[in-house]
């Protein structure tokens, strides 16, 4: 009998009460969950700051669960990435949609939302005021204007800030192998045998740290758009550089041949020339909505945001309204990418980000040294350094690290994972997603999804419907190793 069929036969009843139990986990807690949110619930899941020392002070971690529709045979954790993305919250916002291009999937599987340790409701890290944050965005976080005394600056105020934090014990203990743990103890609280598990972009990283820990407790795992981390940060810098310099050349190519694109011009070069004319515009201060100006930082993050999105038509839109003086629509992007709600206040996503990323990718540069790289990169990736380096040159003086060095990614006794990778993803290049198998070495399947837009199940019906099966039928090898542009 397979798993999937046996937790349908206990869900009907069939097998007996023994026959159900499938926590590992000796007498630690199962977790009691309450209606929230009108229809869902929510739980907490008490966990140590430091799993090296599990007697020590605690955090609860929040959960929310989305139940089965229908039959359930099982249940599914979800992470976003980021690194530091709130999911609990965001879940009740999205759930209808997910619902939507997963209605199979959420028919029969309950959908658990966690809040990564230091993130959301997770005994959260605020560490500055919001006012910091919207003078961060105007700095020169994109090093294009060589202010290393105004970067220095803004370094040591938000350092001093975390380390009044009251959550401030958690900053050397917010890395993926800890939150791995987390993800164990949630498993075990569940009473789930095996863990299921989707990850998208950073949370693919998560699943394979994971599956590297606890290999004999990987049930379906999926890996949509996973990072595979380089030896250094300077490695994965570059990369991410050349891979959206990449995605705004195929971008510059589309408005070249779509005669209604709204940044159209007579050839590729004619459209980039366009743009940098534009960044250049949004430089001097030339882009401003309802009072505000448009940073570099914040065009940079729009820009990104579109590219993710893979609409290109959006996109060329915003930039041209931009063009007109016009910059709502790409700060609109900028405040969503930075936690900025509509009322001026900020979520704690750009302080985790930061404090995850550090903790996982030690800098291996210091504030000058970092500048000299991304001023030696713009050679190959003129366009898109700026982005590739947010908000990395802060990582230069972050004081915070992790006790000892990660484990190396490897699962040979793990079940095989679906590791799910865009073609012509413009934030997690192609080769990650091979990487990631390479170095899990458990013989996990690789996906291809040959269109545009980060994270594809996010954007094809065939990679959904592959993810799904994978989670109803995980020791069957996909039917397909890639799904068409859509």
């Amino acid at each position: 009998m397979t798993t999937r069929v046996a937790r349908a036969a206990c869900a009907l009843g069939v097998l007996a009460a023994a026959s159900c139990s499938h926590a590992k986990g000796g007498g630690l807690p199962r977790a009691t969950f309450s209606p929230c949110y009108d229809a869902y619930e929510c739980a907490t899941v008490t966990v140590p700051v430091d799993w090296s020392n599990p007697g020590g002070a605690t955090i609860d971690l929040a959960l929310l669960r989305a139940p089965a529709t229908g039959t359930r045979v099982g249940t599914i954790f979800v992470n976003p990435g980021g690194p530091g993305q709130a999911m609990v919250e965001r879940m009740v916002a999205e759930y209808r949609t997910l619902r939507i291009g997963f209605a199979e999937a959420t028919e029969k599987f309950d959908i658990v939302a966690f809040d990564w340790r230091g993130v959301g409701l997770s005994a959260p890290l605020k560490c500055v005021p919001d006012s910091f944050l919207d003078g961060a965005r105007a700095a020169d976080l994109t090093m294009t204007r060589g202010d290393l005394a105004g970067l220095d600056a803004l370094t040591k105020t938000l350092v001093g800030g975390c380390t009044a934090d009251p959550n401030a014990a958690l900053l050397t203990h917010v890395d993926a192998e800890s939150a791995a743990r987390d993800l164990d103890r949630m498993r075990i609280a569940l009473g789930e045998s095996k863990l299921d598990f989707l990850g998208y972009s950073y949370g693919g990283w998560l699943g394979a740290t994971y599956a590297t820990l606890f290999p004999d407790n990987v049930g379906a795992m999926v890996l949509d758009a996973g990072n595979a981390l380089g030896t250094t940060l300077t490695d994965d810098v570059t990369r991410s550089a050349k891979t959206f310099e990449a995605g705004l050349a195929r971008f510059f190519d589309a408005c070249a041949r779509d005669a209604t694109s709204k940044l159209h011009a007579a050839d590729a070069a004619a459209v980039a020339a366009r743009y940098d004319a534009l960044i250049a515009k949004i430089a001097r201060g030339g882009a401003s909505a309802g009072g505000r100006a448009l940073s570099s930082v914040d065009a940079q993050a729009a820009v990104a945001s579109g590219l993710r999105s893979g609409n290109f038509t959006k996109l060329a839109s915003d930039l041209a309204a931009a063009e007109s003086g016009d910059g709502s629509a790409l700060l609109s992007s900028a405040d969503a990418a930075a936690g900025r709600g509509v009322d001026g206040r900020y979520d704690d996503s750009f302080v985790a980000h930061l404090a995850i990323a550090c903790l996982d990718q030690p800098p291996d540069f210091t504030l000058q040294s970092f500048a000299s790289f991304t001023n030696d990169l713009r050679v190959s990736a003129p366009r898109a350094t700026s982005e590739a380096v947010l908000p990395w040159a802060l990582c230069a003086q972050w004081p915070w690290r992790r006790a000892a060095a990660p484990q190396p990614i490897a699962a040979p006794r793990a079940a095989p994972l679906l590791i799910v990778s865009g073609r012509y993803d413009p934030i997690v290049s192609y080769d990650q997603g091979r990487e990631l198998a390479n170095r899990l070495a458990n013989g996990s399947y690789v996906l291809t999804y040959e269109g545009e837009g980060h994270a594809a199940s996010l954007h094809s019906a065939c990679v959904r419907s592959v993810v799904t099966q994978f989670f109803l039928s995980p020791t069957t090898p996909p039917a397909t190793e890639s799904c068409p542009a859509e």
